[in-house]
């Protein structure tokens, strides 16, 4: 699933850092898919994440 995630969070958009940090809140909800990732690198780059 780790590497599943690592490649949604990059087709969300995530870059560098990003991703590692994407792809764990993705594994940690139990929920890899491109909207929940999308949503999570908003928070991310708004600094919520």
């Amino acid at each position: 699933m780790s590497l599943h995630a690592r490649n949604v969070a990059i087709a969300a958009g995530a870059d560098g850092d990003e991703i590692e940090h994407v792809a764990a809140r993705l594994k940690q909800a139990g929920n890899v898919r491109l909207d929940i990732a999308q949503k999570v690198l908003e928070e991310v780059r708004a600094g919520a994440g």
